[in-house]
């Protein structure tokens, strides 16, 4: 990660790095090291998922009034912690509304999604 935000100017770098931590839903480190006995190299993998502290962030951020962009393909997510969601597909506005209103007729918000864009890929 600090390879990849080092790449950035340094005065962009802090609001690179925040906006990484509001993206990403799981960092996957990897490491050779040598093995105890020296005959060798293993792997070390190191696995962080991004935990309930985001969606918590999320709705401290609304609850303080604050607009939230949040871009996903996990609708599960995005009717969970959204107020208003936008389908946008190949650039184009095919839905909006908010969950409870773009699920009617449909099982959920996946469902929803996956119609509206059946509609323009046919």
């Amino acid at each position: 990660m600090n390879r990849l935000i080092g790449s950035f100017p340094a005065d962009q770098q802090s609001q690179v790095r925040a906006m990484l931590s509001e993206s990403l839903r799981a960092v996957l480190s990897q490491r050779l090291l040598a093995r105890a006995d020296g005959a060798g190299l293993v792997p070390a993998i190191e696995t962080m998922v991004v935990t309930k502290a985001v969606g918590n962030l999320i709705r401290e951020m609304r609850g303080d009034g604050r607009c939230v962009l949040f871009s996903t393909h996990v609708m599960h997510e995005a009717a969970r912690l959204c107020d208003h969601v936008a389908v946008i597909h190949r650039g184009r506005l095919l839905a909006h509304g908010t969950p409870h209103e773009l699920t009617i007729g449909y099982e959920d918000l996946e469902a929803a999604f996956a119609a509206a864009v059946a509609q323009v890929d046919g």
